[in-house]
C-alpha cells in the first residue's frame, strides 16, 4: 500500500512539474510577443530628423578621442579627418591609456605635436575605468571656454561638415545631447548582412518618434553640451556600455537627448568573427546592466521605462528562457506525459515569433530587398545564442570587464570555422527525440540546428569580406 502511495505522489509531482513548465513557457511566449509588438510599434513611428549646417555663433567644441592599443595608422586617419573639418573652433584631446608598446602611441604623439596647440596628446600608463575612465580624464583637461564635447572612436573618420551638422542640429532641436548613427567604411554587397544588422538599431529604434528625447548615446559621434557635466556628473564606470548609462543619467535629470539619422562619419566593422562576438557580448551584457539601472531608478516615468527597455533589449532576446524550459522538459519525453509535446510546440512557437518580428524589422530597413533581408537575418541568427543567454550571466555577477573590439588587421586568410556547442546541442536533443518517436519535434530541432549552423558559415564569409574591404582602404 505504501508503494502505491509513493507512486501516486511521484505521479502527482510529475504532473505538477509538467504544469509548471507549461505555464512558464506560455508566459515567455507572451513576453516574446509583447516585446516584438513593442519593437514593431517603434519601427512604425520611425522618421528622419532634418539636419542643418547653420550654426549660431562659433561655439568651441572639445573633441575627445580615447585610444587603447589601437593600430596607429587607423588612429592617424581619424586625426587627419579632424584636421580636414570645415569648422575651425575646436580642440582635439587624444587620451592614450593602458598601452605599453611605444610603437602604438609614439607615432600619434609625434603627429599631434606637428599639428599645433589645438591638438593635444596625453599618454597614461595605467588608468582605471576603461573607456569611461579615459573620457572622464579628458573632461578635466577640456578647454575652459569649450561649450560642447564631441566623442569620437579611434577608427572613425569624420566628414568635413560633421561638426557644422552636429552643432546646427543640436541648436535647432534645443537638445543637451545629440547622437548620430554609426556607419562603416569596409562595406560592400558581400557584407550587406553585417551592414543591415548594425543599421537596424539606428533605423528602427533610435529613429523612432517614440524614442524622441529618450535616445541613448552609443559612444561615438556624440555631441554633448558641456554644462551637462557640471555638478559632478561623469561618464559612468559601473557599466561596460558607459554611453547608454550616461544617457539614462541625463534622462533622470530631465535633460533632453536626441538622435539625427544623418551620417557624419564612418568607422570599421570587425574583421574577425571572434571580434564581432566580443562586441556583441559587450552590447548585450552592458545594455542589460543599464536596463536594471533603469528599473531601479525613481526619476523615470513608467512609460519611459518601457520605452527605454525596448531600446536596451534591441541586441538581446528571450529565447534563452525557451531553451532552458525545453531542456527541463527533456525528462518528460521519457514518461510520455500528455502535455510534453504541447510544451515543445509552444517553445518552437516562441522561436518562430521572435524570427518573424526580426524579419519584419529587416524588411522595412532593407526596403524589401530580399537578398539583404535574408543576409541580415542570417547574421542575426549566427549570434542568437549570445543574445539569448549572455545577459543571464548578470545573475552570477553584475559586472564584467570592458572587452575592447580589436581593430588590428590580421593576415587575410579564410576564417576558421569553430566548433559551436549550441547547434550541436540542438542536434543531440533532436536525435534523442527521434529515438523516443517524437518525430515532429526531432524534425524541428534538426531544421533549427542546420539553419543556425548555416548562419555561422554565412557570418564567417561576410567577416572575411569585411577584412578584404578594410585592407583595400588601408592600401589606398
Amino acid at each position: 500500500m505504501s508503494q502505491i502511495q509513493t507512486l501516486y505522489q511521484l505521479l502527482s509531482l510529475l504532473e505538477l512539474y509538467e504544469q509548471t513548465l507549461l505555464g512558464s513557457i506560455l508566459f515567455v511566449l507572451l513576453a516574446i510577443i509583447g516585446l516584438g509588438l513593442m519593437r514593431l510599434y517603434f519601427l512604425r513611428h520611425s522618421r528622419n530628423t532634418a539636419f542643418t549646417t547653420t550654426v549660431n555663433g562659433k561655439p568651441k567644441v572639445s573633441i575627445h578621442l580615447p585610444i587603447c592599443n589601437e593600430p596607429p595608422g587607423l588612429v592617424l586617419q581619424t586625426i587627419q579627418s579632424v584636421v580636414e573639418l570645415n569648422y575651425e573652433n575646436f580642440e582635439l584631446l587624444v587620451i592614450s591609456n593602458n598601452t605599453e608598446d611605444p610603437k602604438l602611441w609614439k607615432p600619434i604623439e609625434s603627429k599631434l605635436r606637428e599639428l599645433g596647440e589645438k591638438f593635444k596628446f596625453i599618454h597614461l600608463k595605467k588608468l582605471k575605468g576603461y573607456k569611461a575612465g579615459a573620457l572622464n580624464y579628458a573632461l578635466d583637461l577640456t578647454c575652459p571656454n569649450a561649450e560642447y564635447i564631441f566623442t569620437l572612436d579611434s577608427d572613425y573618420t569624420l566628414d568635413p561638415e560633421a561638426l557644422e551638422i552636429a552643432l546646427g542640429t543640436i541648436q535647432k532641436l534645443n537638445l543637451d545631447i545629440l547622437q548620430f548613427p554609426q556607419a562603416y567604411r569596409n562595406i560592400s554587397p558581400e557584407t550587406s548582412g553585417l551592414e543591415i544588422n548594425y543599421k537596424h538599431y539606428f533605423d528602427c529604434y533610435l529613429s523612432s518618434s517614440k524614442s524622441s528625447l529618450l535616445a541613448l548615446p552609443t559612444g561615438t559621434l556624440t555631441l554633448i553640451k558641456r554644462k551637462v557635466f557640471k555638478g559632478g556628473l561623469k561618464w559612468p564606470t559601473d557599466s561596460i556600455t558607459e554611453d547608454a548609462s550616461l544617457g539614462v543619467d541625463l534622462i533622470k535629470r530631465k535633460l533632453k537627448t536626441g538622435f539625427c539619422n544623418c551620417n557624419i562619419g564612418k568607422g570599421t566593422m570587425p574583421t574577425e568573427t571572434i571580434d564581432y562576438e566580443t562586441q556583441f557580448k559587450r552590447w548585450v551584457f552592458g545594455n542589460f546592466q543599464v536596463l536594471i539601472k533603469v528599473w531601479k531608478s525613481n526619476g523615470i516615468s513608467l512609460k519611459n521605462k518601457f520605452h527605454l527597455s525596448t531600446l536596451l533589449t534591441a541586441w538581446l532576446n528571450l529565447l534563452g528562457l525557451i531553451f532552458i524550459i525545453l531542456i527541463l522538459a527533456l525528462p518528460l519525453l521519457f514518461t510520455n506525459q500528455k502535455n510534453v509535446v504541447l510544451i515543445y510546440y509552444l517553445g518552437f512557437g516562441g522561436i518562430f515569433m521572435h524570427c518573424f518580428f526580426q524579419l519584419c524589422i529587416l524588411r522595412k530597413i532593407a526596403a524589401r530587398n530580399f537578398s539583404k533581408i535574408w543576409s541580415g537575418f542570417l547574421i542575426h541568427l549566427s549570434s542568437i545564442e549570445i543574445g539569448a543567454f549572455y545577459w543571464m550571466s548578470y545573475v552570477i555577477s553584475s559586472k564584467k570587464p570592458f572587452l575592447r573590439t580589436n581593430k588590428f588587421l590580421s593576415k587575410i586568410t579564410k576564417n576558421e570555422h569553430r566548433l559551436n556547442v549550441f547547434p550541436i546541442s540542438l542536434f543531440l536533443v533532436g536525435i534523442l527525440s527521434f529515438l523516443l518517436s517524437y518525430y515532429i519535434i526531432a524534425l524541428l530541432l534538426f531544421l533549427l540546428g542546420f539553419q543556425i549552423t548555416y548562419s555561422k558559415f554565412h557570418i564567417t564569409r561576410e567577416i572575411f569580406w569585411s577584412k578584404i574591404n578594410l585592407s583595400k582602404i588601408q592600401t589606398k
